[in-house]
């Protein structure tokens, strides 16, 4: 094998470890989830789902929860605000809901418990101070 066929099969080798390396850790993180908005069937959480989880979002999985963590760990905000009071106030919501529909299924209930959960852990970031204190 010439030389230059040598190199050219390192890169490559070398480029595609990287790649797996990457996708692996992104794996591990929870950034590579296929829809990670939650699937309901109550019209009411439905809304609130709606509300926690914007489509195309550039930072995480496109929750509240992850704009959250984003902007507390690094003190910039997320689409020109910042998203504290919107999870503390949506963590009440959810609360509400589970309280108006007790006979709501099981997987409705998994699935208010999993984002209440998320925004939770996110506000309990030790936050940084802001950067961009537009707001």
């Amino acid at each position: 094998m010439s030389p230059t066929l040598q190199l050219s099969v390192l890169r490559l080798r070398a480029g595609l470890a990287i790649t797996v390396i990457a996708f692996v850790t992104m794996l591990m993180a929870g950034s590579l989830q296929a829809d990670p908005k939650p699937t309901v069937t109550d019209p009411d959480l439905q809304n609130l789902v709606n509300d926690l989880y914007r489509p195309g979002a550039s930072v995480g999985d496109g929750s509240t929860a992850a704009a959250i963590e984003h902007e507390r760990k690094t003190g910039f905000s997320v689409g020109g605000h910042y998203h504290s009071q919107k999870g503390s106030d949506y963590s009440r919501a959810i609360d509400k809901w589970a309280t108006a529909h007790p006979t709501a299924s099981t997987a409705d209930k998994t699935a208010a418990a999993g984002m209440k959960k998320a925004l939770q852990d996110a506000l309990s970031i030790t936050e940084v101070p802001r950067l961009n204190r537009d707001q």
